[in-house]
């Protein structure tokens, strides 16, 4: 996706799963990495630098991620907008819910790779 364009992220969650939150974070573009450097990573996780944090509140009307309920099912969509970073990045969108009264967990992560073009 070419840097500083909007785009929608949309979704729909199995019944009785409630969306919490959607955090966007970013990272810059990974580089290449020796055959010594592969052979110490041993895992990958979520980058520490955060570009938006939203939290789901059914109750409010402004909320950015409006959810409505079809045949038991919450859906959500939302236009998100990048910023004109002048280098080619990685943003992790990661989306936490809960099932009933059970306690906050992330359920999705997806990575977008945004360039230059």
């Amino acid at each position: 996706m070419a840097l500083g364009k909007k785009f929608t992220i949309q979704g729909k969650l199995s019944k009785s799963v409630h969306l919490k939150s959607i955090d966007l974070r970013w990272e810059e573009l990974p580089k290449p990495m020796t055959i010594a450097e592969l052979n110490k990573t041993y895992s990958y996780g979520i980058p520490d630098k955060i570009t938006a944090s939203y939290f789901c509140d059914p109750t409010q009307t402004n909320d950015p991620f409006p959810l409505k309920t079809v045949d038991g099912q919450e859906e959500f969509s939302a236009e998100i907008a990048t910023d004109n970073r002048a280098t080619w990045f990685v943003l992790y969108m990661s989306i936490c819910g809960a099932q009933r009264s059970k306690e906050e967990q992330l359920i999705s992560v997806r990575t977008i790779v945004f360039s230059e073009q």
